[in-house]
């Protein structure tokens, strides 16, 4: 275990407490559960929190798939948006085009709160709502980065 049980019991007691309905490998200190989101073309996502002995990482990983043809499309919009975004990033698994959003919090000093939970699993479902659709008409092969990046214009690196 190279994870912090204080950090996992905390999760989870959250957890219970609302009522979320998760899966937990004790064995590598994973949550996983899964979200609806309502605010887009993207229905549901795949939440992963990741336990570790100073820290715990949040990932919200997108139903769909980037097939390889629009790959190098994708890994420019994604740049693109990481750029605008002061705190996580968007990432692609170059082999399976498998999309997430990551979100890292410290936890050298401190077991996070509910709020801190909340606010971290909240903050992945958000940015994959506000960027759904640059994503999606690159996934599905409608246009190309740039015209892609202008479909969330106003955008300022936040």
């Amino acid at each position: 275990m190279d994870y912090q049980q204080d950090l996992a019991d905390a999760w989870l007691d959250h957890f219970r407490t609302h009522g979320v309905k998760y899966s937990f490998d004790e064995e590598h200190g994973i949550i996983m559960f899964e979200m609806r989101l309502d605010k887009c073309k993207i229905s549901t996502a795949k939440v992963i929190i990741i336990l570790r002995e100073s820290f715990f990482t949040v990932f919200t990983v997108l139903p769909l798939q980037c097939e390889e043809q629009n790959r190098s499309e994708l890994a420019i919009l994604l740049n693109r948006i990481n750029y605008t975004i002061a705190l996580g990033d968007f990432e692609m698994n170059a082999d399976n085009g498998e999309i997430r959003f990551r979100y890292s919090v410290d936890t050298k000093e401190y077991i996070p709160g509910d709020e801190t939970m909340v606010r971290s699993i909240a903050f992945g479902l958000h940015k994959i709502q506000e960027w759904a659709d640059p994503i999606t008409a690159i996934l599905f092969g409608l246009t190309t980065a740039d015209k892609a990046f202008t479909l969330a214009d106003g955008k300022q690196p936040r």
